[in-house]
Parts: structure tokens; sequence; C-alpha cells
């Protein structure tokens, strides 16, 4: 990534996306971001097979953007929805 000249803070989100709470502090929430969106990615069935954190996220992860695993569940649905009819444009 660092030859296409990526902010650090990108870089740092996005090695450390499976594992936020290690990101430095700058790109933590970004990297938290990332995570939970990977996990509903997963959720919904856009992954590669179905890893343990996007059946069991980690709840201390998911406080660093204000969600808990119970609200993340909430969001699952309406993604699924927004993907299914955005998807619909395309057929």
């Amino acid at each position: 990534m660092h030859q296409w000249n990526f902010p650090e803070s990108i870089i740092a989100a996005v090695s450390t996306h499976h594992t936020p709470a290690t990101a430095p502090n700058r790109p933590k929430r970004l990297a938290a971001l990332a995570y939970a969106g990977n996990i509903l990615a997963y959720r919904i069935g856009l992954g590669y097979g179905f890893p343990q954190y996007a059946a069991l996220p980690e709840p201390a992860c998911l406080r660093l953007i204000d969600l808990t695993p119970d609200g993340l569940e909430e969001y699952e649905n309406e993604v699924l929805h927004s993907f299914q009819r955005e998807q619909e444009r395309f057929v």
C-alpha cells in the first residue's frame, strides 16, 4: 500500500482491521469501522468462509465506534436490504 501513497492512517487502519484495538490512536476508529464492515460483509454472505470474529465480534473493538454486538445485528438487516436493493439496479 505504501507504493500507492495512501496516507499512513489508511494503511494502519487496513492493516489492523481484524484487530482494531492494536491500531495506533488516530486510525483506531477507522480500523474499527472497517472491522464492523468486514463482519457485516461476512454476515450477509459476501465473505469467503465465516471467521469466528464474524460470529462473535469483540465488544471492545465495537466500543471504539460506540456500537454493541446487538447494535451490529440491527445494522445487519439494514445492510442486507440496502445491498439487495442496489443489486437490483444492476440486473
